[in-house]
C-alpha cells in the first residue's frame, strides 16, 4: 500500500513539472509582449537566477542588459520562467505619507481634548510683553489680547 501510494505521488509530480516547463515558443511570447527597458527576471535552465531590463528580441533570443554585468545574449529555450520587476517604492511612499498624516491628526485631536492646545492659544494670543497704552486710555499686552485694564489718570 506504501509503494502504491509513493508511486502516485512520484507520478503526480512528474506530470506536474513537466506540465510547469514552459516551451521557448510561449517563452518568446511572453518576452516579445514586453516591451524594450521593461525590468525582468529570468530563471534559466541551470537554475541560474537573473535580472536585468530587456534589450532587443531576435528570432532565437534576446538581449538582458545588466547594469553591472552589461549586456548578455539569452536563448528562448535556455529560459525556464520570466517574470516581469515591478517597483514598490510609489506604494512605500504612500503608505509613509499616510501614517504620518494619521499620527499627526492623532496629536492634534490628543492636544485639543486634553485642554492644553486652548491653554496654549490663550498663552500665545496674550504674552506678557512690556505693556502698551492704546489710543483710547486702555493698556493691552498684546493687539490680540482681549485682557485690558482702564489706566487711572489722576
Amino acid at each position: 500500500m506504501r509503494q502504491l501510494l509513493s508511486l502516485v505521488l512520484a507520478s503526480a509530480m512528474l506530470a506536474r513539472l513537466a506540465s510547469g516547463a514552459p516551451d521557448a515558443d510561449s517563452v518568446k511570447a511572453q518576452i516579445s509582449s514586453m516591451s524594450s527597458g521593461t525590468k525582468i527576471e529570468l530563471r534559466l535552465k541551470n537554475n541560474e537566477k537573473l535580472r536585468g531590463t530587456r534589450g532587443p528580441v531576435s528570432d532565437s533570443g534576446f538581449t538582458l542588459v545588466d547594469g553591472r554585468n552589461g549586456e548578455r545574449q539569452i536563448a528562448f529555450a535556455d529560459v525556464v520562467s520570466v517574470k516581469q520587476v515591478t517597483s514598490h517604492t510609489k506604494r512605500y511612499v504612500l503608505i509613509a505619507v499616510a501614517i504620518g498624516v494619521t499620527a499627526a491628526v492623532a496629536a492634534f485631536v490628543a492636544l485639543i481634548r486634553s485642554g492644553y492646545y486652548s491653554w496654549l492659544l490663550t498663552q500665545w494670543r496674550c504674552p506678557r510683553p512690556t505693556p502698551r497704552l492704546s489710543s483710547t486710555g486702555k493698556i493691552s499686552t498684546w493687539p490680540f489680547c482681549r485682557q485690558t485694564t482702564e489706566v487711572k489718570t489722576a
